[in-house]
């Protein structure tokens, strides 16, 4: 009776298991479903049209900040004469300068939106806007990096030194060679 029962759950998950592992298939002539438009909308920011302006004006602020802050790097980058930190800080102003011209495009997008009372195309000027602060906040940082730590120290380091008298002035590292003393062997046999 047991096994019975067994055997019946265990078929009953076979089967239960291979049909929703079966392919549908559908006749040629069968209307496909139609695609849903329902996508989630994604949430609005909560800041109100005056707080959105005057961040896109922050932002703006900060961009041009950042961008003056690597061409100032560069110059550094320059006076030192070194290549390789030089095309990196290049690298990052022009990647610096596209990144300005989105974001003055954005705000231009941003405020035309504003005047035509698109909710929308605000949102959506505002929310490049952000991410361009974003990678410019990320592109300074690289910049700052590119550079090296050089800007931290003002002068060349000093190293100065004294020598204990009490310690005595030979070379620890020198210890004095002493010739081996070599033996003749014994001679093996009498005609040599």
């Amino acid at each position: 009776m047991l096994k019975r029962v067994l055997l019946s759950v265990v078929t009953l998950i076979a089967v239960r298991g291979f049909a929703e592992q079966a392919p549908v298939v559908r006749s040629p002539q069968a209307p496909l479903p139609e695609p849903t438009l329902d996508a989630p909308k994604p949430k609005m920011a909560s800041l109100s049209s005056a707080e959105q302006t005057a961040q896109v004006d922050e932002y703006l602020v900060k961009i041009r900040e950042i961008l003056a802050r690597i061409e100032q790097l560069a110059q550094i980058a320059r006076r030192s004469k070194d290549i390789i930190r030089l095309n990196c800080v290049n690298d990052k102003l022009i990647q610096a300068r596209g990144h300005l011209n989105l974001a003055e495009g954005a705000a231009r997008k941003f405020r035309e939106a504003l005047s035509r009372r698109d909710e929308e195309a605000r949102q959506h000027e505002f929310s490049r806007l952000t991410i361009v602060h974003q990678k410019m906040l990320a592109i300074n940082q690289e910049a700052e990096n590119c550079v090296g730590e050089e800007l931290s120290y003002v002068a060349d380091t000093m190293v100065e030194f004294s020598i204990d008298p009490s310690i005595t002035q030979e070379d620890p590292t020198q210890t004095p060679v002493q010739e081996p003393i070599v033996e003749r062997p014994p001679t093996a046999s009498p005609y040599n």
